[in-house]
């Protein structure tokens, strides 16, 4: 079984879908109380997902586990500056597991 991945952006939770059982776990952060119910409303074995935004600081603090990819498709979507998109990069470093 492969280690946990980070997923930002719930959406549609396709990706979950698809690579369920694939992988340790995935877990997910959303600024979307919608996709945030869709991906609790599945069931889906080692996916969580939680309400949070990738600009805010403490990423960290919100798993209790690091990652060996984090998958982010649009990184800069509602990044209105600079420091916003610092605070997201060190964030995403914050729990990059070793190597």
């Amino acid at each position: 079984m492969e280690p946990p991945r980070l997923q930002v952006g719930g959406g549609n939770c396709g990706l979950a879908q698809r690579f369920q059982g694939a992988f340790q776990s995935i877990c997910g952060i959303t600024i979307q109380a919608g996709e945030l119910r869709l991906a609790e409303s599945l069931g889906l074995a080692g996916y969580e997902v939680k309400l949070f935004t990738k600009y805010c600081g403490g990423l960290a603090d919100l798993f209790a586990r690091r990652f060996d990819v984090i998958v982010d498709n649009n990184p800069t979507s509602f990044c209105c500056c600079r420091r916003h998109l610092m605070s997201m990069l060190g964030n995403y470093a914050a729990v990059l597991g070793e190597g």
